[in-house]
């Protein structure tokens, strides 16, 4: 419960604050997740998975004009604008979720791809309710690619929890 407050809380810092804040409180919740709710050291492989495949993901949707973010805080590689450092710190915040709040649906994986399918077009709809992106007309096709993306990348983030980060009798590389 701890866990998706932390997120919902990020969330809003985010995408009302900026990256300077954004990134402040996401080292914060890093720090208090490492100490606090950790199951192992290979939960970072899929925060840094979660943090490139985001800033790929929202990078495309960007470059195919789909979707614009604010431009403060621009992660630059040339020749195009990737994500903004608030959106990056933002996929870091939820992949704290999958191995613990989110972890049930690992057992679920269509429930995974349709609850992730629904529930993120309409978290970037807010977002650009709050003024943090703008959707290019006609929005449904940025809102529909969006579900695409998080149907895909929310599945294979638990399947990777579901191997590797969870301690079982097998193995014994956990902390």
């Amino acid at each position: 419960m701890v866990n998706m407050l932390l997120f919902q809380v990020g969330w809003f810092v985010c995408l009302l604050n900026g990256s300077l804040a954004a990134l402040g409180y996401t080292l914060c919740v890093l720090l208090l997740h490492s100490i606090f709710m950790q199951h192992s050291w290979r939960e970072w492989y899929l925060f840094g998975a979660m943090a490139l495949t985001g800033t790929l993901w929202d990078g495309l949707l960007s470059s195919l004009g789909l979707i614009q973010f604010l431009p403060a805080g621009v992660i630059l590689l040339p020749p195009i604008a990737l994500a903004p450092v608030w959106l990056v710190c933002l996929w870091v915040l939820f992949a704290t979720t999958v191995n613990h709040s989110l972890y049930w649906l690992s057992a679920y994986p269509r429930v995974a791809i349709l609850l992730a399918a629904t529930v993120a077009p309409i978290s970037y709809y807010a977002g650009v309710k709050l003024g943090a992106a703008h959707l290019s007309p006609p929005p449904w096709r940025g809102l529909l690619a969006i579900a695409l993306g998080w149907g895909f990348v929310v599945p294979w983030a638990l399947i990777f929890c579901r191997r590797y980060c969870r301690p079982d009798k097998n193995h014994t590389l956990y902390r």
